[in-house]
């Protein structure tokens, strides 16, 4: 069980995060753009994840995880407190972070310059299971297009172990043995 204070502390532990009241809910950002939402009845919150990402942790434990309603189509999942873990959650919000965060302070973080220890600690290990960072190439030719070229860096090979991690701690026995396989190539 998690309560909002702890995602509120989690948030705010990461670099350059701060939190500004918008719809009646506490969102927190960085440089003015949202990663998380703590539901306005404190019992929900919605965090930034990749539609793949969204659609591993909904097919993993429906009852926990939900497709956000207006940024839903864009990947946010909607996640219940009381019946999610802790550290699935405190993983969740730090990958949000790092969709968000300019890269530059994500790698800062990842080097423990700046920011908690805490969530450094949770996100470094699923850092060090990917091969992202040892095989950059490899990932440059399953994606297609320039932008998803750009975008190729260490933390995205983080940010999906991540989320995979967090699918399997709840209770995602089916959808991890399918998500080892990784991404399909986009054509």
């Amino acid at each position: 069980m998690m309560r909002p204070e702890q995602v509120r502390e989690i948030a705010l532990s990461l670099p350059e995060a701060e939190e500004k009241e918008t719809w009646g809910e506490a969102t927190f950002r960085v440089r003015d753009k949202i990663f998380t939402v703590l539901g306005e009845t404190g019992k929900s919150a919605g965090v930034k994840a990749s539609k793949e990402d969204q659609a591993l942790l909904i097919s993993s434990d429906p009852d926990t995880f939900s497709v956000s309603e207006y940024v839903g189509r864009f990947g946010w999942v909607t996640v219940q407190l009381a019946r999610v873990d802790p550290k699935v959650m405190e993983e969740l919000i730090v990958d949000a972070w790092r969709r968000t965060a300019p890269k530059r302070t994500v790698k800062e973080y990842d080097a423990g310059g700046t920011g908690g220890a805490a969530p450094a600690k949770a996100a470094k290990p699923a850092a060090s299971k990917s091969t992202a960072p040892k095989s950059p190439s490899k990932r440059k030719t399953t994606a297609s297009g320039t932008a998803a070229t750009k975008s190729t860096t260490s933390s995205k090979g983080a940010k999906t172990a991540t989320t995979e991690k967090a699918a399997r701690s709840a209770k995602a026995s089916k959808s991890a043995t399918t998500s080892k396989s990784g991404k399909p190539p986009r054509r």
